[in-house]
């Protein structure tokens, strides 16, 4: 077919812009609007217009299945192209493609490994990112591997990113050649315009019943605006669970059912099924109502759509501490919302219905978070190894991820064999990398082919190995888990779903893609040799699935907090619970190894729905190397005493209760240091400990005099570490601190190291802020500097006798607290020679009497002072 009988789309105008750029540079960033064409148009226009050679190929990356396999069929269909020798794709499970394909159309994944087999891409003139927006981890990997092979060993290939939505000047510099970024050409979308519409109401950020019958209304609402006009209606939402939900109130309605049909657009339907949605409806057919997932963002056009309904919502996957991975429900960018509402207007004039406030769009991201700042990253860099990265720590990645992530794969990838400790390659990597599976699944596949594990014939083995990696690996397949671990003694969860999924128990509801899937993936991984499923799950032996697990998941080992209780700590002192529906009831180890349910209620950790058990004795000997009897400092809580625990360890993980010994007070210091430490807080609350002593007796002078003190933060906290070091030296225990004579001593030790280190605060506060005041008995008595109040003192009245100028304290008077012969307080003044003048005579004609024997003079300004008596104060 040729161009000309072609519908026209707004990327024909574009094109000679667009081959007038590729013959200045070898790369291209093309920003194409939605509806643009640019996934039917460009690639094949490549191969029309002779930019790659007769016997070059195309490649073009999606991000998912249904938009490699639809464009392949597109352009097939526009241009009469034969599928597999013109036009082809390979996609998870279908490959419909021949060496020689001119256009090939790859998902992201497979891709890379068409990489792995092709180092080179010898054969393949130009690679084309489509939907680079997306930026899922294999998006980075392969612009930045195809950036490296372009500099390195192939500076004829050619590099195009495309997408509706991206920040092309950070990609057009990163393609750079000899300083020359990549030429960036702007394709309109279609002209037809799409009316955009806000609610009042804010975005809505769970979706209960209130949010589905938000999302219900305004389809019921579209279907009624809209019907005149035949269209279809497309609505984002951010899960199954929400498309299912948001499908049964709908199919209540039968006005509405008796008007449209309502269908689904999700990864959990078939490849056949996604397309068929895509496929255009039959004239006499009704119009539809299409519930879909992000998965519709970015696919080709779906016939018939001329309202969108977007939720504004996605459920996006993020890998906790732990490295489990759970779907966290989000905002979506205003880049996708802009993808979305493009839906609307691909045909003809349409409305978007956007359900949050124009408000809301503040929060909302502009671009879509990358992947790889998200999930854990072992499986990345395994792949990075693959393409033979020598060390991904110097990879020029488009952009790098966390180092705290890169370090813990590094680690794992270490535990598991696959690197050494020079971050090299080992021969149980390259076997690693041969299965194609990610990294846990992978060694475990290695270990039950290289014999690493004995007890039961290698075939079964192998198969016990393939099962785990297909469970594990894919989505779980059981739809309704509340009463799977109910009355049952199996004490595995994988043992469970495989004796479900191989036909031995059909009382679960399952989904059924999501388990042929399964076992497929279990079926390709299984040698000539192998046993079949069915038989290894009827022979399953839980000793060599532990010897697997502990290969596979070193790290993911547990050991109940209580006995029964469903919560646990790993591995590495973390928290995990188990999930009610598990069938782990009992057994005190286990492997934790998804945590995808969600959060526990009463605590942080994450829940397990996968796990299997284990016993002690087995860890003992099967993880012989890791195992070992340690004597670890650890503190009493209750006591506030450190002591010394001997226990038989797998890793960091009592494997028993342990031995209590008595700790060497030089191996207490540091941990004593640590928790006196993280309880400074706890203990300002105690006004006759530590906080009292510190400060009021000292810190407050500080500030008194300093204004709210110019000692930072970190100059006061070295200073106290430093006197609680020298406080807890030769004690195991805290008990001193909660003390009122040791918070004295610490106080002194911090007021010490804090002046020795700022002498001209010593000064300061000995002229400014004394710590005493000497009366004119000589007598010293200390000065109280409570916070937020005035300093003041406590003192016999006769001991001021001739005091005439009131003392200052830091630029404000003295408080004193005067007191009798029988030190009860009498007065509280801030005027000394004031009290002289007027109130003292109250004072004197009320005790003189009861006290006669002291001093009560006519004239106390001229008079001698008096000390008898005196108590002398504490210093």
């Amino acid at each position: 077919m040729q161009k000309s009988d072609l519908t026209p789309l707004p990327f024909d105008e574009s094109w000679p812009e667009i081959e007038k750029v590729l013959a200045t540079h070898r790369n291209l960033v093309l920003v194409a609007e939605p509806g643009a064409g640019k996934t039917t148009r460009f690639p094949a226009m490549l191969i029309d217009q002779s930019i790659v050679s007769l016997t070059g190929q195309v490649a073009v990356l999606e991000p998912r299945r249904v938009a490699a396999r639809a464009a392949a069929l597109r352009i097939a269909s526009e241009r009469d192209w034969p599928m597999k020798t013109k036009v082809g794709y390979t996609v998870r499970f279908d490959h419909q493609m021949l060496p020689s394909t001119s256009l090939a159309f790859f998902t992201e994944g497979l891709f890379l490994k068409k990489m792995l087999s092709n180092p080179t891409l010898g054969g393949i003139e130009c690679v084309v990112i489509d939907e680079f927006h997306e930026r899922s981890r294999h998006t980075d990997i392969s612009i930045a591997a195809l950036k490296e092979l372009q500099m390195l060993e192939r500076p004829d290939l050619r590099i195009v990113v495309m997408s509706a939505t991206i920040d092309a000047e950070k990609i057009a510099n990163f393609l750079s050649i000899d300083s020359v970024p990549a030429p960036i050409v702007r394709v309109p979308g279609r002209t037809f315009p799409i009316e955009i519409v806000n609610t009042i109401d804010p975005l809505m950020l769970s979706t209960g019943r209130d949010w589905v019958d938000r999302v219900v209304k305004s389809i019921k609402h579209a279907a009624i605006f809209k019907n005149t006009r035949r269209v279809d209606i497309l609505t984002f939402l951010p899960g199954r669970s929400e498309i299912r939900r948001v499908r049964e109130l709908l199919e209540i309605d039968r006005e509405l059912t008796r008007t449209y049909q309502i269908f689904e657009l999700h990864g959990g339907l078939a490849l056949d099924e996604q397309t068929r949605v895509l496929a255009s409806a039959t004239a006499d057919s009704l119009p539809r109502i299409i519930l879909a997932t992000n998965i519709a963002e970015t696919s080709l056009t779906i016939e018939g759509v001329g309202t969108v309904i977007d939720s504004g919502l996605e459920r996006v996957s993020r890998t906790d501490k732990l490295g489990f991975s759970q779907l966290h429900l989000e905002r979506i960018s205003m880049a996708s919302a802009k993808q979305r509402s493009g839906r609307a207007g691909r045909l003809s004039a349409g409305l978007c219905y956007r359900l949050w406030s124009k408000q809301d769009e503040n929060s909302f991201p502009q671009f879509a978070e990358a992947e790889l700042k998200r999930i854990d990253l072992t499986d990345t860099l395994l792949d990075l190894y693959a393409l033979g990265i020598g060390d991904p720590r110097t990879f020029d990645w488009f952009e790098r991820p966390d180092q705290v992530r890169m370090d813990q794969a590094l680690n794992l990838l270490r535990d598991l064999g696959a690197i050494d400790f020079n971050m090299r390659i080992t021969a149980i990597g390259q076997q690693m990398i041969k299965t194609g599976l990610p990294a846990r699944a992978a060694r475990m596949m290695v270990a039950s082919r290289s014999r690493e594990i004995s007890g039961a014939a290698p075939e079964e083995i192998e198969t016990w190995a393939a099962i785990i990696a297909g469970l594990i690996g894919e989505k779980d397949f059981l739809v309704d888990t509340k009463s799977v671990g109910e009355n049952n003694a199996d004490e595995c969860d994988l043992h469970w779903r495989a004796t479900i999924l191989f036909g031995q128990s059909n009382q679960f509801k399952f989904d059924r893609v999501a388990a042929k899937t399964t076992i497929r993936v279990i079926e390709s991984l299984l040698g000539k040799n192998a046993v079949t499923p069915k038989i290894a799950t009827e022979h399953w032996n839980d000793k060599i699935i532990a010897a697997l697990l502990l290969i596979g998941f070193p790290d993911r080992v547990a050991r109940r907090r209580k006995s029964r209780s469903p919560q646990a700590r790993m591995v590495g002192g973390r928290g995990i619970e188990l999930h009610p529906s598990s069938c782990v009831r009992a057994s005190e180890f286990f492997f934790a190894l998804k945590g995808d349910a969600g959060t526990s209620r009463t605590s942080t950790d994450p829940l397990t729905t996968f796990a299997s058990s284990i016993k002690k004795e087995w860890i003992e000997e099967l993880a012989k190397k890791y195992c070992q009897t340690t004597s670890n400092p650890l503190f009493d809580n209750v006591t506030l005493t450190a002591y010394s625990e001997r226990a038989l360890m797998y890793r960091d993980l009592p494997l028993d209760t342990g031995t209590r010994d008595k700790l060497d007070p030089n191996d207490a210091l540091e941990l004593l240091k640590a928790e006196a430490f993280d309880r400074r807080e706890e203990l300002l609350k105690q006004p006759l400990l530590l906080s009292f002593a510190m400060r009021c007796k000292f810190l407050n002078r500080v500030n008194l005099l300093t204004a709210n003190s110019k000692l930072n933060d970190e100059v006061l906290e070295n200073a106290l570490a430093r006197a609680i070091e020298e406080q807890l030296y030769g004690e195991i225990s805290l008990k001193t601190l909660f003390t009122e004579s040791g918070a004295e001593r610490l106080s002194e030790i911090w007021q010490k190291i804090l002046t020795e280190k700022n002498p001209d605060l010593a000064k300061a506060l000995r002229e400014f802020a004394p710590s005493h005041f000497i009366a004119p008995t000589g007598n010293r008595f200390r000065i109280e500097y409570p916070a937020h109040q005035a300093p003041f003192l406590e003192v016999r009245l006769q001991e001021l006798f001739g005091l005439s100028v009131h003392p200052n304290v830091a630029g404000q008077p003295l408080t004193f607290h005067l007191l009798a012969p029988n030190f009860r307080p009498v007065q509280v003044t801030a005027d000394i020679p004031g009290f002289w003048r007027g109130s003292y005579f109250e004072v004197r004609k009320e005790l003189r009497a009861r006290y006669p024997k002291h001093s009560w003079p006519e004239n106390p300004l001229e008079a001698t002072p008096e000390a008898r008596g005196h108590r002398r104060p504490k210093n």
